[in-house]
């Protein structure tokens, strides 16, 4: 679902900041959700949308900068049961990869609490799985995007951006994320591994890699 927005303008005394903003959701309100978001063809769909969205602001606005102003994997408060569980980050952090890679300069998410994909429980404010998938990307990914080539599985979704600062090969472990009892965001440790290794992802998992002294021209 692709709904325009009006162009806005926001302004102070001392500056103007415009925005054209849309709203997407990506995967429906139907009882086959989680087939659709495990589906790489009905990811990929999306990226037609932000497409046309950025050819547009470049040809009649281009000094205004796209953002996501309300997305979804559902609608209508659907996907109860789905939406707070691993597999929502399968759409999650598609989108967002999709996005960057079509200049959306903002990416909002409906909600942080509401519905039935908030971000965090509306009973106990305890942060649900997509919470993390953002606060990671947060933390490791940078504004720079990368081209990525692909000469392998068609199913295998990679992005690449520079990265917010150095590291080592940082991987999604398989240590579950328990709330503590302090209510604060649990410790996230990479998992340091020989750089020269090849990295090896396993099906229907998520895994966020940093290399070390890797020295990507774009980012020097």
């Amino acid at each position: 679902m692709f709904i325009p927005a009006v162009p806005k303008t926001c302004c102070n005394s001392d500056f103007t900041v415009e925005q054209t903003e849309f709203q997407i959701s990506v995967v429906g309100d139907d009882s086959n959700m989680m087939s659709k978001i495990l589906d790489p063809l009905n990811l990929s769909q999306v990226a037609q949308t932000y497409k046309g969205v950025l050819n547009v602001v470049n040809k009649f606005r281009p000094q205004s900068g796209v953002w996501a102003s309300e997305s979804g994997g559902a609608f209508n408060r659907r996907s109860k049961d789905v939406s707070t569980t691993f597999v929502d980050g399968f759409w999650y952090l598609d989108q967002m990869g999709i996005a960057a890679i079509y200049d959306q300069k903002v990416f909002y998410r409906q909600a942080l609490i509401g519905g039935n994909y908030g971000l965090l429980n509306a009973t106990t404010f305890i942060p649900n799985v997509d919470y993390y998938d953002a606060l990671l990307r947060h933390q490791l990914m940078g504004s720079i995007v990368l081209v990525v080539t692909k000469e392998f599985d068609p199913d295998l979704r990679v992005y690449a951006h520079c990265v917010k600062k150095k590291g080592g090969i940082v991987c999604l472990n398989d240590v579950p994320m328990v709330q503590p009892s302090s209510r604060d965001i649990p410790a996230m440790d990479p998992r340091l591994v020989d750089a020269s290794a090849p990295i090896s992802v396993a099906a229907q998992s998520i895994a966020y890699v940093t290399i070390r002294e890797f020295k990507a021209p774009a980012c020097v």
